[in-house]
């Protein structure tokens, strides 16, 4: 842990809003809540296209441009971004994840985390059963948990390359987990590339203190030892006796490191999903370039 003061050099107001872009399954909750506990007091947390709470904020991801000031904007990236949400007015925190990796989380996500027909860990049970006690009924419910059920028989390998396959998943399921939320942040970058700060799962897993540094330089708000205290249980380390994240609380599916596709596929599935990311993964790479080597690896040389 480094208590860390204000930086010099170039500062933003630290009453403009932030827009954290996110793909889902990337650690998104996690960074949710350190950017929460950063900008406490400063940013009202809030929303985008979600339901609001007594707590939490919600705002419409509609073509009017978002508030100018006091807002941490949450964006999930796989809804369209409107033009009046890209402007330099706003400041960007975006975050990217290994497409690879990623295709592997939501593969977990749906087969566990997200429904309930597995057996769950002791601990974890209670918790489970009074989150879906009335769902059971539900159409939408038993939807979900019939294609989980069909995920699961088709194993890892298969869904991954049949989400990859225009002619296999639907075209609009493809755009949705797989190419938009890159094609959304990416053309943020390109756009207002002064206004943004690249974080990385990468970086969250391997070099949290770095990650928090990045963070209070870009906003130029210190990170005191009690902030640092609040933030401790989003440390990789401490993750599994986090009971707010989501692999604790559903027994499985969760992972802490990135690589997880070199576990979990085979080399043959490897191959399709690093040809079929190579454009994404080399933008990776050339943005967060501490990184670049996982990225990069299983891609071809470049021709010279």
């Amino acid at each position: 842990m480094q208590v860390s003061k204000v930086p010099s050099g170039k500062r933003h107001s630290q009453s403009g809003s932030v827009i954290f872009l996110t793909p889902d399954t990337s650690a998104a909750t996690s960074m949710g809540h350190i950017l929460r506990i950063v900008f406490r007091g400063k940013l009202k947390f809030t929303r985008a296209n979600d339901e609001g709470s007594i707590l939490v904020a919600a705002i419409p991801l509609g073509e009017t441009a978002p508030p100018e000031y006091g807002h941490l904007l949450v964006v999930r990236t796989h809804e369209e971004l409107p033009a009046s949400w890209i402007s330099p007015k706003y400041r960007y925190i975006v975050n990217l994840r290994d497409p690879r990796d990623r295709l592997c989380n939501i593969y977990h996500w749906w087969c566990y985390i997200k429904n309930t027909n597995y057996p769950p860990h002791d601990h974890s049970r209670a918790v489970i059963a009074e989150e879906f006690r009335n769902r059971d009924y539900s159409p939408q419910y038993h939807s979900r948990a019939v294609i989980a059920e069909e995920f699961r028989k088709m194993g890892i390998d298969k869904w991954v390359i049949w989400m990859t396959r225009e002619g296999e998943v639907h075209a609009a399921d493809k755009v949705l987990y797989v190419q938009r939320p890159y094609d959304q942040i990416l053309r943020v970058i390109k756009e207002v590339p002064e206004q943004c700060l690249v974080l990385t799962y990468a970086r969250l897993c391997l070099d949290f203190d770095g990650f928090i540094d990045r963070v209070s330089r870009f906003t130029g708000v210190p990170v005191t030892k009690p902030m640092w205290e609040q933030l401790e249980c989003e440390r990789t380390e401490n993750l599994w006796e986090n009971r707010k994240w989501s692999a604790t609380a559903y027994g499985r599916g969760g992972d802490v490191m990135p690589g997880r596709y070199k576990h979990e596929l085979r080399p043959e599935t490897i191959r399709v999903l690093s040809k079929e990311f190579e454009p994404y993964l080399r933008k990776m790479a050339e943005y967060e370039p501490d990184y670049a080597h996982l990225y990069l690896e299983g891609l071809q040389e470049e021709e010279l």
